[in-house]
């Protein structure tokens, strides 16, 4: 929320709903597995999977773990996907993906997301990652269960400041959208 406040916006946490909530719903619905995430030391990765476990240098967690979660990669090195490449190599196991952003822009450049990495799994192993968050249904379905499914796409509005992945999808779910880049002000939908 800070980084939202620092652009201008006057957004609380329960009007935002992200793409970690997206796979927060989906880790709930599936049966505890031992998840090894390419996340941040300050991730709150508990706070999704009990039964998680942040992914560092040691080959064995990559092995031991029964599910692959790439949540952020503040943390996250060439090294370490690499021993991912190599765990999925040695049996195919769920990759789910909290946040399907290619890149980022920071103040310095771009940087590489999770859903970069994400392809490359898909295209160098037999795995099939699983997205969740913007561009992607879930995301939606998510807005449309917070609000009502009553409420109208057009008084919704989503935020981003990537065009690949926080654009509504064509033809899809008519909500109002905008770059996060510079701040304006926003009506609030009031149920």
């Amino acid at each position: 929320m800070q980084r939202h406040n620092r652009l201008g916006y006057d957004f609380t946490a329960s009007e935002v709903i992200s793409s970690r909530d997206a796979l927060a719903r989906e880790l709930v619905a599936r049966p505890p597995l031992h998840a090894g995430f390419a996340a941040t030391s300050y991730s709150a990765i508990s706070e999704l999977a009990p039964n998680g476990r942040l992914l560092g240098d040691d080959p064995a967690d990559y092995a031991a773990a029964e599910s692959l979660v790439l949540l952020s990669t503040g943390e996250w090195n060439r090294t370490r996907h690499e021993l991912m490449l190599t765990a999925l190599d040695n049996g195919s196991r769920p990759v789910l993906v909290g946040n399907p952003d290619l890149v980022a822009p920071r103040e310095d450049g771009l940087t590489l997301e999770p859903g970069a990495y994400a392809h490359e799994i898909a295209d160098l192993t037999d795995v099939v990652p699983r997205f969740f968050g913007k561009p992607f249904g879930n995301a939606y379905a998510l807005v449309a269960q917070r609000i009502g499914l009553d409420a109208s796409p057009d008084r919704i509005a989503m935020i981003g400041d990537t065009l690949h992945t926080d654009h509504p999808r064509r033809g899809g779910y008519g909500m109002a959208h905008g770059a996060g880049l510079a701040p304006r002000p926003l009506e609030r939908y009031e149920p």
